[in-house]
């Protein structure tokens, strides 16, 4: 089921004439390091509204990485989906 979610999202986003630019995948054991490397490179982008489905202990540390990167202001939007 959770690997479900992603490609039907994208799928239901492509319907309405969205586009996902870029899929970022960051391993579950991903230092903080390795972390703050993605979210540096997701900032070239514009790109500025993100979809997050990790497990929790990941999706916490990289907010708290994105919070300071300063990736949690305004004209960021992060959705985090769960399951």
């Amino acid at each position: 089921m959770a690997n479900e979610v992603v490609p039907s999202l994208t799928s239901a986003l492509q319907e309405v004439d969205t586009h996902v630019t870029y899929r970022s995948a960051i391993h579950p054991s991903a230092t903080d390091d390795q972390i703050v490397k993605e979210l540096y490179k997701l900032m070239t982008m514009s790109t500025r509204v993100f979809i997050v489905h990790m497990l929790t202990p990941l999706g916490s540390q990289l907010f708290t990485k994105a919070n300071e990167a300063g990736m949690m202001e305004e004209g960021y939007v992060w959705i985090q989906l769960m399951g």
